[in-house]
């Protein structure tokens, strides 16, 4: 009996040392890399994921007998590369500016080449070239790709949208351009709007389109000519129905000419919030479905920054906001670095992160992406101290905490690895595209994919006869304690918190699984001392009730 305490205060250090390793880590699963056929600069431009995992890049690739095309690639979730598809408009150099996939697995691309063409290709699932639709004289071309700007949307009918810019003239004065395709690539309807002050030299163009049930909401730059003649320029956001009517318009103004809009989400209420560069700061509205601003929010900076910008923007399933970007300090490092924000629902800045590379200069965020959990995910690119750049991805909590950050070297020695996007698949894994630079003019897509370990393992692949949830251990804990389940048939499930109030505190897990026996490792280190509850539901759908349901309740003591 005189051993029993430090064997069980051994056996309890050995546990929470096992669960501190294992809580909140990333690893790298795979990278891979597209080299064109002439070794020429390969450029992507656009990323996503569909259901199943597979990832779609789409960007630019020379060769020397046709000039850049649009170069698309379809990979399994093992990185694998199951297609890559070339689209080239003869004479001329192709330039990529968005990309869709629908429900069937079709992927849809669109773009521009030389000439100023709007060209939109479609594929199928297995890359075979279905149909490409070049919209003629006057010469149209969509708007600059960037993250958070999306050029192309499909509604639920699998109709295509795709938005730019229309030009007149000498080709320096332009207006809105929006075009809907229909599954056969049939032109169903174009709609146009220009400021009054669009024969200035002056381009308006569109920057983002977003399906929300059955309107569309398209967001860009204008200009307007003021009494003394003089422009001012606007973000100017669109509404409108499936056939193209137009249910409202709303212009706020921006600074400068170089003001822009940079991106454009809806939440689940319906809002929309629309987020733009303005002079050295950041701007963003929130405005309800009638197109009424709820609210304007200027981000300035806080203690001394000189320069902040946007690149990109999610919103949570709560309607929190997220925006990310850089930000040049006076104190501090003195140089470019990551800026992430997070907003309430009613626009009050929660937070407000920085991130200073080894080398304290020239770090550039580059793309954002949110889970249902509200962790926020950024990736971009930091200089080292061998003067290389590298892809940088950094994982936040919901309250702004970083978890974890990974980098990606190319392996070449004064070289660049440059983020383009950020995506997430169901299972939580991260997927990351760019340029890797691999030699003086070559330069590939390069495809990396990251893994989570949030402290859930799959502990047995036996399939169990029902779902359960069995009792935390240890319990009463401090501050980490394992709670294990069983999943009969693969399902999406969701294992939350809540304390003694019935206030939800954290989401342990929010994404589908597999059939199995799981460990989830829980830390509550940044919780006080009392009573919680852990609920487990289990469901078909992340949009439905659950199958299953089982509440336990767990005591922290500190």
């Amino acid at each position: 009996m005189k051993n029993s305490k430090p064997v069980l205060l051994l056996s309890v250090i050995i546990f929470l040392i096992e669960c501190s390793s294992l809580y909140s880590q990333v690893s790298q699963q795979w990278a891979t890399s597209f080299n064109g056929p002439n070794n020429g600069s390969d450029e992507p431009v656009a990323m996503t994921v569909d259901t199943s995992g597979n990832i779609y890049v789409t960007g630019v690739s020379p060769t020397i007998t046709t000039g850049k095309d649009y170069v698309t690639i379809k990979y399994n979730p093992a990185g694998v590369q199951q297609w890559a598809a070339r689209y080239n408009s003869s004479g001329q150099d192709d330039i990529v500016k968005g990309l869709a996939i629908d429900g069937s697995g079709n992927v849809f691309v669109t773009g521009s080449n030389s000439a100023g063409y709007l060209q939109t290709v479609k594929y199928n699932s297995s890359g075979i070239e279905q149909w490409a639709k070049r919209l003629g004289v006057p010469t149209a071309s969509p708007a600059a790709p960037g993250s958070g700007k999306s050029p192309i949307a499909i509604d639920a009918a699998g109709n295509i949208y795709v938005g730019g810019a229309r030009t007149f003239g000498s080709g320096q004065n332009s207006s809105y351009l929006l075009v809907k395709y229909n599954l056969n690539g049939d032109s169903v309807w174009t709609r146009t709007y220009k400021g009054s002050h669009f024969l200035a030299g002056l381009g308006s163009a569109i920057r983002c389109i977003k399906i929300d049930g059955n309107f569309i909401y398209v967001t860009g730059k204008s200009f307007d000519q003021n009494p003394d003649l003089s422009s001012s320029a606007f973000a100017t956001t669109i509404k409108y129905d499936l056939s193209g009517n137009q249910l409202w318009l709303r212009k706020d103004t921006l600074i400068n000419g170089s003001d822009d809009v940079i991106g454009m989400e809806t939440d689940h209420s319906g809002n929309l919030i629309v987020t733009c560069n303005y002079g050295f700061d950041i701007v963003t509205y929130k405005y309800n479905s009638s197109g009424v601003r709820l609210w304007k929010k200027l981000y300035a900076g806080i203690g001394g920054n000189y320069y902040d910008n946007v690149t990109g923007i999610a919103v949570d399933p709560s309607g929190n906001i997220y925006l990310t970007g850089n930000s040049v300090r006076t104190t501090g490092s003195g140089g470019e670095d990551f800026l992430t924000l997070k907003y309430d629902p009613t626009g009050n800045l929660m937070w407000d992160r920085f991130y200073n590379g080894t080398y304290g200069d020239g770090d550039y965020s580059k793309g954002i992406s949110v889970d249902s959990a509200g962790n926020a995910y950024i990736t971009g690119t930091a200089y080292d101290l061998n003067f290389d750049f590298n892809y940088m991805t950094i994982k936040y909590d919901t309250d702004g905490a970083q978890k974890w950050k990974i980098s990606y070297d190319g392996g070449f020695t004064h070289r660049r690895d440059e983020p383009v996007a950020i995506a997430l698949d169901l299972s939580g894994n991260v997927i990351v595209t760019g340029i890797s630079s691999r030699g003086v003019s070559t330069d590939d897509f390069t495809t990396v994919k990251y893994s989570q370990t949030t402290g859930v393992n799959q502990i047995s692949s036996q399939i169990p006869k029902g779902y359960s949830l069995s009792q935390n251990y240890p319990n009463p804990f401090n501050p980490v304690t394992k709670i294990n389940y069983e999943l009969r048939v693969t399902n999406y499930v969701s294992l939350k918190i809540y304390d003694i109030k019935g206030k939800e505190i954290e989401t342990l897990i929010n994404r589908k699984q597999t059939a199995g026996s799981y460990e989830i490792i829980f830390d509550a280190g940044n919780l006080p001392s009392g009573v919680y509850f852990y609920k487990l539901v289990v469901s078909s759908s992340n949009q439905t009730a659950g199958e299953f349901s089982e509440t336990k309740k767990m005591s922290l003591i500190k």
